[in-house]
Formats: structure tokens, C-alpha cells, sequence
């Protein structure tokens, strides 16, 4: 039986690198909130993503900007919700982040917003 060692693990992790497509290497960087112009080998720059899929739903890239900040900031998606003016209670936000669910127009605007104060 062989032991995993450190090296065993940063092997298994530069294979999925290797094999992870530009844009999942992009949101691995930016979960782990290192700046992607840092990686040497992502093989293109990263895609501009929209904010948002079809309108309603929030793009991976999203997701991982408003995790990002809800991480650096220490607040949940109800704090979130409760910064833009709305209820606290309205679970939409969290469940888009969990499960892809769509979210109404008015949350989808001020959410925009509500990312670029944050990030700007």
C-alpha cells in the first residue's frame, strides 16, 4: 500500500490543471482569490462572461465574484439581499448561488450594482 505524500497530491493537483479548460482554471483563481494574470500557464486569457445567463440566471463567473466578496466581507447571501433592499428572508439569492435557480429582474439590477460598489 503506497502513502500519500505531499508531492502524491501536488502531482494529482497539476493533472487536473493540466486538464481544467481556461475558463474552470479562471474560477478556481478567483475562488481562491488569487489574481488569474498570476497563472503561467492558463492557455488564454479568461472570456469577459456576462453578468448574467439568458437574464435571470447568474453566470459561473458571477457566482464566483459574489462568493468572493461575501467571503473577504464575512456576510451571507441575506446580508447581501439585506444591503440592496430587500427582505432578509428572501432565500432567492442563496438558492441561485446553491442551485442555478433564476432570480427576478429587480434582484438581477441590483445585484449588478450592487457587485460593482463592491468590487470598484
Amino acid at each position: 500500500m503506497k502513502k500519500n505524500t505531499n508531492t502524491d497530491r501536488l502531482a494529482e493537483l497539476l493533472k487536473h490543471w493540466n486538464r481544467a479548460t481556461p475558463e474552470e482554471k479562471a474560477i478556481f483563481l478567483v475562488r481562491i482569490a488569487a489574481d488569474p494574470s498570476d497563472a503561467d500557464d492558463l492557455d488564454s486569457p479568461p472570456r469577459a462572461n456576462p453578468f448574467s445567463e439568458n437574464g435571470r440566471y447568474l453566470s459561473a463567473q458571477t457566482k464566483s465574484r459574489i462568493e468572493a466578496v461575501m467571503r473577504r466581507r464575512s456576510i451571507t447571501p441575506s446580508g447581501v439581499m439585506q444591503e440592496m433592499g430587500f427582505s432578509p428572508q428572501d432565500i432567492s439569492l442563496t438558492l441561485a448561488l446553491a442551485r442555478g435557480s433564476s432570480l427576478r429582474l429587480k434582484v438581477m439590477q441590483a445585484l449588478e450594482f450592487w457587485l460593482s460598489e463592491q468590487e470598484g
